[in-house]
């Protein structure tokens, strides 16, 4: 059985190089890369089409949950909740003072980021 696998694969390997050979024999210096990249893609069978996701809303709305749960601090230990609330009041205060004294020309101060 794996003789017979293996024979296969060598077989379809050389039906392969045989197309591409094929192919780049008929590649012309003057055609353009669009209509060779075109070929290409479309035989290894990725087109525009595939790029579009078939329901956007859909997966934003799934992104948006996994978000949610991976930035939520419910799935810590304990012990690093209680230190993150701890911490809750200086994150706040850096928060509120970085939004009334600071603009794109006018960073926070290196200590804010400590």
């Amino acid at each position: 059985m794996v003789t017979v696998a293996r024979h296969l694969t060598d077989l379809q390997q050389q039906e392969r190089k045989k197309y591409w050979v094929s192919f780049l024999d008929k590649v012309h210096r003057t055609q353009s890369l669009w209509e060779v990249w075109h070929h290409i893609n479309s035989v290894r069978g990725k087109s525009r089409q595939q790029l579009c996701d078939p329901d956007p809303a859909g997966r934003a709305r799934e992104l948006v949950l996994q978000w949610k749960e991976a930035s939520s601090f419910s799935g810590l230990p304990v012990e690093h909740q209680e230190e993150l609330d701890q911490q809750r009041p200086r994150r706040m205060e850096l928060l509120r003072y970085i939004r009334l004294h600071c603009t794109p020309f006018n960073p926070p101060p290196p200590w804010t980021l400590i």
